[in-house]
């Protein structure tokens, strides 16, 4: 028999038992009544979270790329035209002056037969300075001829010499050559000198003044064709 005042080891041992079956039946119990949460506000909670947006990284790192790529950007050189131009002022000055040849002087025309004189009659060297304006080389020419021909002894004959009616500046002239008769006589410049190219006591031969271009001013207007026995009208400026 067992006394009331003192409590068996069984049955101290069968009330834990009892106390923590209940304990673990309450814990059980509340974890049970929270609700469990809705996968779907979840997924609306991470959604409406806020997130950077890639513009702001982009403005956020753009001043620092834009300062990184101008300070290693290479400066731009200059064009090698501006370098030319530069190195080499002369190219755009004005190009010197061309001289230019001055023209050629006209011929002239000096008349010294006419009126009432026959010409200028040269027997001397000293007397060809008669022939004023003319070219100094056919004062010359005039002037050796006409002492050669006043000193010859084929005849004695007293109107020796040369006397000359006209003379162009451009190298022709016509006159008469008096020794031991006369004939008329052309003259001109052939080869840088003076020379005889006709003589005759008629008509100027068309053949010869058209291998001289002889001007009309000093052979007449006319001129004879000596094979065909023909006269010709001659027109030579």
């Amino acid at each position: 028999m067992t006394t009331l005042g003192t409590t068996h080891p069984t049955l101290r041992l069968a009330v834990g038992a009892t106390a923590l079956a209940a304990l673990a039946a309450c814990s059980s119990g509340s974890n049970a009544a929270a609700p469990a949460q809705d996968p779907t506000d979840a997924t609306s909670a991470a959604s409406s979270s806020p997130s950077p947006s890639p513009s702001a990284a982009t403005d956020g790192a753009s001043p620092s790329a834009s300062s990184a790529t101008s300070s290693t950007s290479p400066s731009p050189s200059p064009s090698p035209s501006a370098a030319t131009s530069e190195a080499s002022p002369s190219a755009s000055a004005p190009p010197a002056p061309t001289p230019t040849a001055a023209p050629a002087e006209k011929p002239r025309l000096i008349s010294y037969a006419g009126g009432e004189s026959p010409g200028v009659t040269v027997h001397t060297r000293a007397q060809a300075r008669r022939l004023t304006g003319a070219p100094a080389a056919f004062k010359r020419f005039v002037g050796d001829t006409a002492e050669k021909i006043t000193d010859s002894e084929s005849c004695d004959a007293a109107a020796k010499g040369i006397t000359v009616d006209a003379v162009r500046t451009d190298g022709y002239a016509v006159g008469g050559v008096n020794e031991c008769g006369g004939y008329a006589a052309l003259w001109a410049v052939v080869d840088g000198s003076w020379k005889e190219i006709a003589g005759t006591q008629d008509s100027w031969e068309c053949k010869v003044l058209k291998q001289y271009t002889v001007p009309s001013d000093i052979a007449g207007d006319t001129c004879y064709d000596y094979d065909a026995n023909e006269e010709h009208e001659y027109h030579q400026k």
